[in-house]
C-alpha cells in the first residue's frame, strides 16, 4: 500500500497499537483504510501489484496465524468504536450478527472443509482483543510513537 502525505495530515497515522509486534497482531492496516473512507475520501486497488506472502507450513502455524486474525480484527472493531468512526449500534450489531454468528459460530457449528481448530483458534483470539488491545495501547502511549498530524493533534 501507498499512501500521499496530506492523508496523514488529514486522518493521522497507523495507530501503532495495531499492528504485527504488538498485543494487538495486527488490524492497523485495515484501520487505517477505515480512517480514511471514513473521512469522505477514496481508496484505489492496483491489480498489478502483489506482495509475497509466506505461507505457513505447519498446522500449528497456521493456527496461530487465525488466532491473530481474530485478535487484529477484533482490535481494528474496538478501536472504530473508539475512535467513533460507526454508530456503536451498527458496530456492535455487525460484530455479533455478522462477525462472531454468522462467520465464526456458524462456521463451527457446519465446519465443511474448514478444520474445526482453525475456526476456534480464530474465536479465541476475537475473544481476547479487548485485553491484548489494552495491552498494546499502554505500550504505545508509554513510549509516544504516536506521531502528531500538522495541526498538533495525536493521529488516529
Amino acid at each position: 500500500m501507498a499512501f500521499r502525505r496530506e492523508i496523514f495530515e488529514a486522518v493521522g497515522t497507523f495507530d501503532p497499537a495495531l499492528d504485527v509486534g504488538t498485543a494487538t497482531r495486527g488490524g492497523g492496516d485495515i484501520e487505517m483504510f477505515h480512517r480514511i473512507l471514513a473521512k469522505g475520501y477514496s481508496t484505489f486497488y492496483e491489480p498489478r501489484a502483489f506482495v509475497w506472502h509466506v505461507h505457513r507450513r505447519s498446522s500449528d502455524a497456521l493456527s496461530k496465524q487465525l488466532r491473530d486474525n481474530g485478535l487484529g480484527f477484533g482490535s481494528y472493531l474496538l478501536t472504530c468504536d473508539r475512535n467513533r468512526t460507526v454508530d456503536r449500534r451498527e458496530l456492535i450489531h455487525f460484530a455479533v450478527v455478522h462477525w462472531l454468528n454468522e462467520w465464526l459460530l456458524k462456521r463451527l457449528r457446519y465446519p465443511g472443509w474448514f478444520p474445526r481448530k482453525l475456526i476456534v483458534s480464530e474465536l479465541l483470539g476475537a475473544l481476547q482483543s479487548p485485553f491484548c488491545l489494552q495491552e498494546s495501547s499502554v505500550a504505545s502511549a508509554a513510549v509516544d510513537c504516536y506521531p502528531r498530524t500538522r495541526n498538533g493533534n495525536a493521529g488516529g
